[in-house]
């Protein structure tokens, strides 16, 4: 038999969008939004006004804010963990910060990208 046939009805379909990850695929979202928020980190210290100053544009928040606000909020867990280790990684292993200072930003950037995915949702 055929799906669609009367003996044999369609199954349900499945949504093939970010916000409808299946629980074992969230850590593999997770870890993508975490490279691409490294990559953002990256493009934001290449870009600021002196080289190791404070990041003048941080384009990694638009990169969590995006994530966030495309996916339930079961699954921002993995990927604010995912963003939080890549702020520390880009921080303190690439860029030589001590661990409380860049805590301190990876705490405030983890709060700004979900305060702002949180209102969006809102809106």
């Amino acid at each position: 038999l055929e799906y669609g046939s009367p003996g044999r009805p369609r199954p349900p379909l499945r949504e093939n969008r970010l916000g409808t990850v299946a629980a074992g695929r969230v850590w593999t979202v997770a870890a993508a939004v975490g490279a691409a928020y490294l990559a953002a980190a990256e493009a934001g210290h290449l870009l600021s006004v002196a080289p190791g100053a404070v990041a003048t544009f941080w384009p990694a928040a638009g990169v969590l804010v995006a994530a966030l606000a495309s996916l339930p909020l079961r699954h921002w867990p993995p990927v604010l963990l995912a963003a939080v280790a890549a702020n520390l990684t880009s921080d303190v292993l690439i860029h030589g910060q001590r661990v409380g200072v860049a805590a301190g930003f990876a705490a405030a950037n983890l709060v700004e990208g979900a305060v702002v995915a949180g209102l969006t949702r809102v809106a």
